[in-house]
C-alpha cells in the first residue's frame, strides 16, 4: 500500500527536518530537538536517503538548504500541524455544539458567490455557529489573521507571509470587457486595438495596484488609464455606457455583467490566471472549528464558488 520509503518516514525526522530548516545549523537544531548532534545527523543521513537529496550542506555559517529541501519545508510543516491538530482533539469536534462566529475576510464578488452555500452548509451541520464576512484583501487580511481578527480569508493572493498557510480553491481566466456595439465602432479586438483604447482600471480586493497593471509593468506595454474604481459592479456599469474597456475575471463579468449591455472578449494579450486561495493563520491548525470550515471549503469548493441562481 505504501511504499517502502514511505515506511521509513516517522513524525521525528519531519520534525528534524523542520528544525534544522529553521535554525540552520546542526548544533542548535540537536539543542531544540533534545538530541546529540551526532543522533540528528544520524536522522539527516535517513531524510536524505529517503528524499535522494543531501537537503542541507554545510557552509561556512552553519547548514544551507538545498533547492529541494526549500520546496519541502512547507509541506512538511503542513503536515505537522495537521497531526498537531488531531492530537489537540480535531477528530472529536462536534459543530452541532458549536456558537462560534466564523469571521472571513474576503471582497464583493467572492461574498456573493460564496455566502448563501455556506449558509446553507452551516445551517444543516452546526445551526448554532454564525458566519461574519468581512472586506478585506491580500493586502489587509495577513495582518487580520495574524492579530487573530479573521479565522481566514479568501482572496487572489500571491504569497503568503511566514506564519500564513495557502490553498489554492480555482483558477480562472481574465477576459475584456466593452459595451455590446464596441467591435460595430472600433472594429475587432485585437492587441493594437486593446492598446489603443481607454481603460478602466480595477484597484479593489485590499489590493494596492489594479493586478492588470502590475502585470504590464513587466513589460513594454502600457494601457492608457482614463478611470479607477474599486468594485467589478461599476467597472461594468461603465463599459457598457462608455467606449472605455475594463479587463476582469470571468466569473463576475458573466454574472454582473449579465443585465447589462456589454460583450465580453476573450484578451487579446497574455495575462496571467487569476488564482482564488484561501489563507488561514499557523495557530489555526490547532483550532478544530477552522479546520472543519477548511475542509468544508476544500470539499465544496465548486458549489461555494459557483454563481447563485438568479
Amino acid at each position: 500500500m505504501y511504499s517502502s520509503l514511505l515506511r521509513q518516514l516517522d513524525i521525528k525526522l519531519l520534525i528534524a527536518f523542520q528544525v534544522i530548516h529553521s535554525e540552520g545549523h546542526l548544533t542548535r537544531a540537536a539543542v531544540r530537538c533534545g538530541l546529540t548532534q551526532s543522533a540528528l545527523s544520524q536522522s539527516l543521513g535517513r531524510l536524505r536517503v529517503i528524499f535522494d537529496d543531501p537537503l542541507f550542506v554545510r557552509t561556512a555559517s552553519g547548514m544551507a538548504p538545498t533547492e529541494k529541501a526549500n520546496a519541502l519545508a512547507p509541506t512538511i510543516q503542513d503536515v505537522l500541524d495537521r497531526l498537531g491538530g488531531i492530537i489537540a482533539g480535531e477528530r472529536s469536534f462536534d459543530p452541532t455544539k458549536s456558537d462560534r462566529t466564523l469571521r472571513i475576510g474576503t471582497y464583493q464578488f467572492a461574498t456573493i458567490t460564496l455566502a448563501p452555500h455556506l449558509l446553507e452548509i452551516f445551517q444543516a451541520q452546526a445551526p448554532r455557529a454564525k458566519i461574519q464576512f468581512v472586506h478585506a484583501g491580500p493586502i489587509e487580511a495577513p495582518g487580520m489573521l495574524a492579530r487573530g481578527d479573521l479565522d481566514l480569508a479568501i482572496a487572489p493572493f500571491r504569497e503568503v507571509a511566514e506564519g500564513l498557510h495557502k490553498t489554492v480553491l480555482m483558477t480562472g481566466d481574465v477576459v475584456v470587457v466593452s459595451r455590446s456595439d464596441w467591435t460595430e465602432k472600433f472594429g475587432p479586438l485585437t492587441e493594437a486595438s486593446y492598446f489603443a483604447a481607454s481603460h478602466i482600471s480595477l484597484v479593489n480586493q485590499g489590493l494596492q495596484a489594479d493586478p492588470i497593471e502590475a502585470h504590464l509593468d513587466n513589460t513594454l506595454q502600457r494601457r492608457r488609464i482614463a478611470i479607477s474604481v474599486p468594485h467589478y459592479v461599476t467597472a461594468l456599469h461603465l463599459a457598457s455606457r462608455s467606449d472605455l474597456l475594463a479587463t476582469l475575471p470571468r466569473k463576475p463579468a458573466e454574472w454582473l455583467g449579465n443585465q447589462r449591455r456589454i460583450a465580453i472578449h476573450k484578451a487579446p494579450i497574455r495575462l496571467p490566471p487569476v488564482k482564488l486561495s484561501v489563507v488561514w493563520h499557523q495557530r489555526s491548525t490547532l483550532d478544530p472549528f477552522v479546520q472543519w470550515v477548511l475542509q468544508i471549503v476544500w470539499n465544496h469548493r465548486e458549489k461555494l464558488l459557483e454563481v447563485p441562481d438568479e
